[in-house]
C-alpha cells in the first residue's frame, strides 16, 4: 500500500500494520502520532527511526527495537 504526506490517518495505520517502514512516507503529524508509530514499530522495530523525535525516546516504543 503506497502512502504519502497527504494520506489520511486511517490509510497510514493500515499501511504501517502491513509494513512498519511505510512510516517513512507519512506526514510529520502522523510520525508524531503515538498510535501510528506504535503500530509501525510493532510490525518492524526499525520503523522507530522515522518517528518524530519526541517519540524516539519513548520506553514502550524502544522495546520493539532490534539490537
Amino acid at each position: 500500500m503506497k502512502i504519502n504526506k497527504n494520506s489520511s490517518r486511517e490509510i497510514v495505520l493500515r499501511a504501517v500494520k502491513q509494513d512498519g517502514l511505510a512510516l517513512e512516507y507519512a506526514s510529520y503529524e502522523l510520525k508524531a502520532d503515538r498510535k501510528v508509530v506504535l503500530a509501525a514499530v510493532k510490525q518492524n522495530g526499525d520503523a522507530l527511526k522515522y518517528a518524530a523525535n519526541e517519540l524516539k525516546a519513548d520506553p514502550e516504543l524502544k522495546k520493539y527495537l532490534k539490537f
